[in-house]
């Protein structure tokens, strides 16, 4: 290996880390730009850096230049290791400043918009709905609160394994110019090449902004159109804390949540089988339709 040799390099921001990514191969940089596109750049002396390396047939992914994360004998599959590494020291990283929830967000009227809830509960198909209609990209999956009541964006590329999504055709999200896409083809555990769909939203918010609005839906094939109910924000901070990212204590999350969730937060209860109608009974809903902070 050859720590000094790098045929290129990308460098970006995400909350308060600034970072750094460097490939010696040529053939690298085609997968690693697609999974780091979104990202702000960044001209900062950097926190964290990966570095992509080569040694005959073995592959390697270096932290810091120093830990050695990955290795193996498969380009495609060292830059899959390197997607789920920078998402893990990210988030180590960033803890205590930066809470990391398990939630997708979005931009609109210069707020931020949360969708928070298991894999499955809809989350990135009423961001991918709200992306549609013309709000901007923060994340589908981890929303990092700071300790003003601030989502900072954390804008990775948007991952179905489907081939379809039932609610979104995909002529429909290519013509109307609010998406890229990118196929990323890797081995999986078995060897077998696996094929991902990486989605690349065009319109992405890179400023952090004061989250308003705080969504727990619950999609349910069988439930009606779109179901809103307020509640309020002593629940909803109860079922926010089941979605944590980072290692804490349950009840630090309850007390780390009510100190940053702004105290005036509209917060909903949303469960729905049509995700167009979904998003459309947010947009309808008014501050009047919120409980309030009791």
């Amino acid at each position: 290996m050859n720590p000094a040799h790098h045929d290129g390099y990308v460098a970006f921001r995400i909350a308060n880390q600034n970072i750094v990514v460097r490939a010696p191969k040529a053939w690298y940089a085609k997968d690693i730009e697609a999974f780091t596109k979104l990202y702000e750049r960044s001209s900062a002396p950097h926190d964290l850096s990966f570095d992509f390396l080569s040694n005959g047939n073995k592959q390697y992914l270096i932290l810091n230049e120093q830990e050695e994360l990955w290795h193996g004998e498969s380009a495609p599959e060292t830059v899959a290791a390197f997607e789920i590494q920078l998402y893990t020291q990210v988030i180590q990283n960033i803890f205590p400043d930066f809470l990391s929830l398990h939630a997708g967000c979005v931009t609109t009227q210069g707020e931020a918009w949360m969708f928070a809830g298991i894999s499955g509960a809809g989350k990135s198909s009423l961001t991918t709905a709200a992306l549609l209609s013309g709000a901007d990209y923060m994340t589908d999956e981890f929303s990092l609160l700071d300790t003003q009541g601030n989502i900072h964006p954390m804008p990775r590329p948007m991952q179905w394994d489907e081939p379809e999504h039932p609610a979104f055709p995909h002529h429909t999200m290519l013509e109307r110019g609010r998406f890229e896409r990118y196929f990323f083809t890797f081995p999986d555990y078995s060897g077998q090449a696996k094929q991902l769909q990486l989605w690349l939203p065009t319109h992405v918010e890179h400023q952090a902004l004061p989250l308003t609005r705080l969504v727990l839906p619950q999609y349910n094939a069988a439930a009606p159109a779109a179901q809103l109910q307020p509640v309020r924000r002593s629940e909803a901070l109860m079922m926010l804390a089941q979605h944590f990212h980072q290692n804490i204590l349950p009840s630090e999350r309850i007390k780390q949540l009510n100190q940053r969730i702004p105290q005036d937060v509209m917060a909903y209860r949303l469960n729905f089988s049509d995700v167009h109608q979904a998003w459309a009974s947010l947009l309808n809903a008014t501050p009047n339709t919120a409980v309030g902070s009791a």
